[in-house]
């Protein structure tokens, strides 16, 4: 699977460019087998204005995403958890490498990114 367009795969990121804020990250799974098309399961958006706000696109399966609103995500680039109320540092731990498995993972779906970042 490659990104395409707008977004980025999170699993295939090494390092985030510096002062990048992600405003739009989704939590995704293949279809019902691997190769077939992604699912998203869930959306985290944020605005200075509005903070982080959590969508579940998936009710069946993507309820397990709102643990990272309440347990956070790791942000291994500083070795802690970081919280939805830290805004941009949330949405870029999101897409660090600890928060994805092999079933499940986050794309960058920021308008407007570029898709080589």
């Amino acid at each position: 699977m490659s990104a395409t367009g707008d977004e980025r795969d999170a699993r295939k990121l090494n390092d985030l460019p510096a002062g990048y804020q992600p405003t739009q990250v989704v939590y995704c799974t293949w279809g019902r087998e691997r190769g077939g098309p992604l699912l998203p399961l869930a959306s985290f958006e944020w605005s200075p204005e509005g903070g982080v706000q959590f969508t579940v696109l998936d009710y069946e399966r993507g309820r397990s995403a709102r643990r990272f609103m309440t347990e956070g995500a790791m942000f291994e680039r500083e070795r802690r958890v970081a919280m939805p109320g830290e805004g941009p540092v949330f949405m870029r731990a999101l897409l660090g490498h600890g928060n994805s498995s092999s079933y499940y993972w986050f794309l960058d779906k920021t308008p407007g990114a570029e898709a080589d970042q």
